[in-house]
C-alpha cells in the first residue's frame, strides 16, 4: 500500500465514461475535460511534483474496435492531430481506433503514478 505523498505512489486514478460524462469513481481527479470525440484531459486535484509521472490506461472499446490511447506531446499528421498536454496538474489523452481517427470508448480506467 502506497502512502499519499510518497515517492512513486499512485497519485491519482479515475474510472470514466465519456458517453455520459460520468465518473464511476476516482481519487485525486478534480475533473475531466472533454475536448470532443476521443480527446480529453484528466485534471489532477493535487499536482504531482513534476510532469515525469507514469500513465497507465485501459479502454473498453466495443464494436470490434482496437483502441490505442496516447499521451505526452502526441503528434499525428495522418489523423491531423497535434497537442502537448502533459504537465504536473493534468494529462491530455487521445484515443485512436484502428487508424480511423478519434473515437470515444465505453469506459476508460486511468492510473497516474509519480512523485508527489
Amino acid at each position: 500500500m502506497a502512502i499519499y505523498g510518497a515517492q512513486g505512489s499512485i497519485g491519482a486514478w479515475c474510472s470514466w465514461r465519456p458517453y455520459n460524462g460520468s465518473t464511476d469513481d476516482s481519487y485525486n481527479i478534480d475533473s475531466v475535460t472533454d475536448h470532443g470525440q476521443g480527446d480529453w484531459t484528466f485534471n489532477i486535484d493535487n499536482n504531482f511534483s513534476n510532469a515525469n509521472y507514469v500513465v497507465l490506461a485501459t479502454a473498453t472499446a466495443g464494436n470490434g474496435r482496437h483502441p490505442a490511447i496516447r499521451t505526452n506531446d502526441y503528434n499525428d499528421t495522418e489523423a491531423n492531430q497535434s497537442f502537448s498536454g502533459y504537465n504536473s496538474g493534468s494529462c491530455r489523452m487521445v484515443e485512436i481506433s484502428d487508424n480511423n481517427g478519434p473515437h470515444d470508448c465505453t469506459l476508460y480506467n486511468v492510473v497516474f503514478i509519480g512523485d508527489r
